[in-house]
């Protein structure tokens, strides 16, 4: 899995702190050395704890993925009701079918 790493500097240390997990930090003076240090942090806690990650969604209020059902403005259907009256849809002539051949 991919889990995202937010390193920072601070007093010639970086602070690797594992974006998901924020209680899993390291320090060390060198970047790597403190990449390397998270990784193993995160691998332990994850096999020790038995630590199931999963994924879920939470619909925020307005959202394309909000899942409420669309309401529709005051009135809408009185004024919009017979809006095309005058000019009526009608299908356009169409074109003849292709021919093909048979699925055997």
């Amino acid at each position: 899995m991919l889990y995202d790493v937010v390193l920072t500097r601070k007093d010639n240390q970086y602070l690797a702190r594992v974006k998901e997990w924020p209680e899993i930090t390291a320090y060390d003076k060198r970047r790597d050395e403190a990449i390397r240090q998270v990784q193993s942090k995160l691998l332990e806690f994850l096999t020790q704890q038995q630590a199931e990650v999963v994924q879920i969604e939470v619909p925020l209020h307005g959202s394309i993925n909000d899942k409420q059902p669309a309401h529709w403005p005051p009135d809408f259907f009185e004024k919009t009701a017979g809006c095309l009256a005058n000019d009526p849809i009608e299908r356009a002539p169409q074109s003849d079918y292709e021919i093909r051949e048979s699925l055997q």
